[in-house]
């Protein structure tokens, strides 16, 4: 099975795995003034627009603390869906170019080229782990707890790895037979935000009103990942899993299709490059 001997060749080759993941974490923080503080400076920044904006212009229903008729503050709803979005965003939009970046390994010594996308999604959990931090802050600050089913982020977080692995690997890989892909993607990262519930939740009578974009947001594997990191952490609920089984069949198929395809056409990507 191909995903299986990719990672096998992946553990071969871990060390340098490891050594391109310190180096991406090392180059993202050289001769910057604020450091590993631009890990948070992102998803705080959104979350005190987006807290403005939803505050004074409009209003949304953030839902309520477990166990209580209080009101979710809505910053910490916001940044729930805004850190591990941050962290999808940043960690594709550097997987675009890394084959690109890389032309001189690539072309060079044989060694599996999924090292790099790989790389860069693992630098960005450095960031995320960091910017988790603020969450906590949040939580305590609001005196918001947690419970048992907090146990459940894990395996949304393996899934939205997973996810973040095929999409890298298809996006690095179409990048450097289409240079321009890297320019649809930044366009097209902006528009998937606003399709996903990462500063409000998606309307449940959207899919009865509009069948199409019903499906559509059923599709996209980001809401019902973000979505589950807000009900295991802030609500105290098992993630709806069997609601949205689609999306996570789609996760597995992106994964699989992604490290297929890059696997077949990596023998092209020196003459391309």
């Amino acid at each position: 099975m191909t995903l299986l001997r990719v990672a096998r060749k992946l553990f071969a080759y871990r060390e340098l795995l490891g050594n391109l993941t310190r180096k991406e974490i090392r180059i993202r923080y050289k001769q910057s003034f604020l450091g590993i503080a631009w890990a948070i400076f992102v998803p705080v920044s959104m979350m005190l627009v987006f807290t403005f904006v939803f505050s004074r212009v409009a209003t949304v229903d953030s839902g309520r603390i477990a166990g209580t008729d209080r009101a979710l503050p809505y910053a910490v709803f916001a940044y729930c869906g805004l850190l591990p979005w941050t962290f999808f965003s940043q960690s594709l939009s550097g997987c675009v170019t890394t084959l690109v970046t890389n032309r001189q390994l690539v072309t060079k010594v044989y060694f599996p080229r999924e090292v790099f996308p790989l790389a860069k999604i693992l630098a960005g959990m450095v960031d995320f782990a960091i910017a988790a931090v603020v969450l906590v802050v949040l939580m305590a600050w609001f005196d918001l707890g947690v419970g048992i089913t907090v146990l459940w982020v894990p395996v949304l977080f393996a899934a939205q790895v997973a996810f973040m692995l095929g999409c890298g690997l298809i996006l690095s890989m179409a990048n450097l037979f289409y240079r321009d892909v890297q320019y649809v993607f930044q366009v097209g990262i902006q528009l998937w935000m606003f399709a996903t519930s990462v500063i409000y939740p998606i309307p449940a009578g959207v899919a009865a009103d509009s069948p199409v974009i019903g499906t559509l947001l059923r599709l996209n594997p980001m809401t019902p990942i973000l979505d589950g990191y807000r009900a295991a952490i802030l609500y105290q609920r098992t993630p709806d899993f069997a609601a949205s089984w689609l999306a996570y069949v789609l996760v597995l198929a992106t994964l699989m299709v992604g490290v297929w395809a890059f696997d077949r056409a990596q023998y092209l990507f020196a003459e391309r490059i």
